[in-house]
């Protein structure tokens, strides 16, 4: 249908559709036209047992293993990082707030190291969402929502899925579409960085 209205996008994706730049999400204007190249992270409840499916792995997210994390990622990728959050307080934002991350304003928190930043978005809509992850190099989620905003913007995508639930949730079904996708299990997050870290688009 695209050749025959003479409209020629390689690999098609949504962008010529709906695109929205960067500069009309929450970030401030100036920050977001320096970000640029970035890796978008979506810490929800889906992290934590605790506040989700309790028979799924535990990933056990700490701050320090987490700040291991960025500084690994900025020193290997030379990416800045976008982290949103889902709408439950969770304890381990709150610590990474305290313990690690400078108000900005509002619901806006960063942390720089190295000429790179870390910003922290607290609570996003979904539209907002959509914005920041349709402008990212890379999409880190557990599997939900944000899975298919990358497959229709073709972001390279890691999604983070239970071992123990692949064949039950069939999730080959509904990801079978998308180019950019790397299926990686629930597990201790010091082992899953890692795994997180070689599957990133430079």
């Amino acid at each position: 249908m695209l050749k025959q209205i003479n409209i020629n996008s390689k690999p098609i994706d949504f962008s010529f559709i709906n695109y929205i730049s960067l500069s009309n999400s929450i970030l401030p204007y100036k920050l977001s036209e320096n970000l640029k190249k970035y890796t978008l992270i979506h810490v929800d409840e889906k992290w934590f047992s605790e506040f989700y499916i309790k028979e799924f792995y535990d990933i056990n997210l700490s701050v320090q293993s987490f700040l291991s994390f960025i500084i690994s990622l900025f020193n290997t990728h030379k990416q800045n990082l976008i982290i949103s959050t889902g709408l439950i307080k969770l304890p381990f934002l709150s610590k990474l707030c305290e313990k690690t991350f400078a108000p900005m304003k509002s619901n806006l928190y960063e942390y720089n190291y190295n000429n790179h930043k870390a910003i922290l978005i607290l609570k996003s809509t979904f539209k907002e969402l959509e914005i920041i992850a349709m402008n990212s190099k890379n999409l880190i989620t557990c599997h939900g929502p944000l899975s298919f905003i990358a497959a229709a913007f073709n972001i390279n995508l890691i999604d983070i899925i239970d071992k123990n639930k692949d064949n039950e949730y069939n999730y080959q079904r509904h990801t079978s579409h998308i180019k950019k996708y790397n299926k990686v299990y629930r597990k201790e997050f010091n082992e899953l960085s890692s795994e997180i870290l070689s599957k990133l688009e430079q």
